[in-house]
C-alpha cells in the first residue's frame, strides 16, 4: 500500500514526471536518495484532471511554505499519480499525491509534503483534504490555493 515513500534507494523504484507528463520510472539502486530542502512556496500541477478525486481541481495552484521531498522509493505498483511539483533541489518534477488501489476504493497518499500539521493546513487553506459527496463513498477533493 505504500506506493512511494521515504525509503533508501535500494527499497525499490523512484518516480519523476516528465515534461510531456510522462511517467519516468527509475530502476531500484540508482542514486536517487530521498530528501528535501528548506521550506518554501511551490506550485503544484494536476496530472491526472480526470481522476474523480481530482475533478474540478486547477491546473496548478500554489502550495505555500512547506518542504518539498524529492527521491522517494517503493515498489510503485499499481498507483496513479495525480499531482507533481518541480523541485528546485533536483530539477525534476516529483510526484505529489498519488492514489493505489486497496481494499474497496483507492488509498491517497501524500507523502511529498511531509509536515503538514492541522494548524497549517486550516491555517494555509490550501492543503488538500477530503470533501463528502453527500453519498459518502467517493470523497471528493478540495481545498486548493485560492488567494
Amino acid at each position: 500500500m505504500i506506493g512511494l515513500g521515504w525509503r533508501d534507494p535500494s527499497f525499490g523504484e523512484s518516480l519523476i514526471v516528465e515534461k510531456s507528463g510522462k511517467i519516468k520510472r527509475i530502476p531500484a539502486g540508482e542514486e536517487r536518495k530521498p530528501g528535501h530542502g528548506p521550506s518554501h512556496d511551490f506550485v503544484v500541477t494536476t496530472l491526472a484532471a480526470d481522476h474523480p478525486i481530482y475533478r474540478g481541481i486547477p491546473e496548478t495552484w500554489l502550495h505555500p511554505f512547506e518542504q518539498l521531498t524529492h527521491g522517494q522509493h517503493g515498489p510503485a505498483k499499481n498507483l496513479t499519480v495525480l499531482s507533481y511539483a518541480w523541485s528546485k533541489d533536483t530539477d525534476e518534477n516529483e510526484p505529489m499525491d498519488w492514489v493505489i488501489p486497496y481494499g474497496p476504493g483507492p488509498c491517497l497518499h501524500d507523502d511529498a509534503r511531509p509536515h503538514l500539521d492541522r494548524a497549517h493546513l486550516f491555517e494555509s487553506q490550501s492543503a488538500l483534504y477530503w470533501l463528502p459527496d453527500g453519498a459518502g463513498a467517493s470523497g471528493r477533493m478540495g481545498g486548493y490555493q485560492a488567494r
